[in-house]
């Protein structure tokens, strides 16, 4: 047999542990990849659903009549942070009532909405009796995050007496 016959046959060595080496760094980095993207796309789906429960909640405040929808200074002004001026983006929102509570599956939410007048145009707070025709809705979902802490969203809109 001639040198240049055993060269032609079969991998060498070297390239069986040269593929081996790379296709283990792939396979170590997908590994380490998943868990992330896992944890990524689950926090997705725990804020996508607060998102839709804050929506559901300010429909369900729209729906009311505008006379019928109490401002939250009425009858729980000490939520309020002292010379925020009844401003619901400045409120204490565990001091409010709770809304409404929804569990899917193991996460628990919670829906508080604070409601205040604003002045059109520049939709600056204001405290009763300043009806200016036109109201903001805050609704705060909150739900446990990771290590004990509780992570929240708001959603605002603005329901006018006409």
């Amino acid at each position: 047999m001639s040198l240049t016959r055993l060269n032609c046959r079969g991998v060498s060595i070297i390239e069986v542990i040269l593929a081996s080496v790379l296709m283990m760094a792939v396979m170590i980095t997908l590994s380490l990849a998943f868990p992330q993207a896992t944890r990524s796309i689950n926090q997705t789906r725990v804020q996508t659903m607060a998102a839709d429960i804050a929506q559901d909640q300010l429909e369900l405040s729209k729906n009311n009549y505008y006379d019928i929808l109490d401002t939250s200074d009425r009858f729980n002004a000490g939520a309020f942070v002292a010379g925020s001026n009844c401003d619901c983006t400045s409120v204490n929102y565990s001091v409010l009532p709770s809304s409404t509570s929804m569990t899917s599956g193991s996460i628990t939410y919670t829906a508080v909405t604070c409601v205040n007048f604003v002045i059109p145009g520049s939709w600056q707070p204001q405290c009763l009796p300043n009806d200016t025709g036109y109201k903001n809705i805050s609704v705060q979902v909150s739900w446990p995050c990771t290590a004990g802490q509780t992570c929240s969203l708001v959603k605002q809109s603005i329901l006018s007496r006409t």
